[in-house]
């Protein structure tokens, strides 16, 4: 996923009062130096019900 895209996804979700979090959003220029699945974002979304409903 594009880190645009992570971003997006993370507004659009809390734009539908799902609490989540964005992760790593800054270690994008880590690549190279760090291992590339260490800096991918990741959007945690806390209440599982929002979970189920995401899908």
């Amino acid at each position: 996923m594009k880190h645009f895209m992570a971003g997006y996804i993370h507004g659009l979700l809390e734009s539908n009062n799902s609490l989540c979090h964005l992760r790593n959003p800054s270690l994008s220029s880590g690549i190279g130096k760090l291992p590339i699945n260490e800096c991918w974002q990741e959007i945690w979304v806390n209440d599982e019900q929002d979970a189920t409903n995401v899908k």
